[in-house]
């Protein structure tokens, strides 16, 4: 059992979600589609299926963490390095950053881009 007070947090996103599986307003989904589907003779009880959907939630967004965490460590590390990636989205979105940036800006962001595949190129190491 994945504890009491964790399972109840689980169960407050999950109930929602299996309403709307059963009354058919649920969107396309691991948990609609593959899961729960009748097809699949899923067996397991809730608290096996919330915990197999919450895994591949965790798994999703947990390399986009860590990378993001690494960049802000490099970023700490290397302020100058900063200051000229900021310098450039500055060029690039305007200096009191009126847009973000968009897909479109990459040729005239090469620094950024560089940064971005250095930080995926970085495998980071958390003991």
């Amino acid at each position: 059992m994945m504890g009491q007070s964790r399972y109840d947090v689980f169960r407050t996103w999950w109930k929602p979600v299996k309403q709307a599986i059963a009354n058919g307003t649920a969107a396309p989904s691991f948990v609609r589609d593959v899961l729960l589907n009748m097809e699949t003779n899923y067996s397991g009880d809730d608290e096996e299926a919330i915990y197999l959907a919450t895994s591949i939630i965790a798994a999703g967004s947990d390399n986009a963490r860590m990378t993001l965490n690494t960049f802000v460590m490099a970023a700490l590390c290397y302020p100058d390095a900063m200051q000229k990636a900021r310098d450039e989205a500055g060029r690039v979105c305007g200096s009191n950053a009126q847009r973000l940036p968009a897909l479109d800006d990459m040729e005239m962001m090469p620094y950024i881009c560089a940064m971005v595949k250095e930080t995926l190129r970085w495998r980071p190491w958390y003991p």
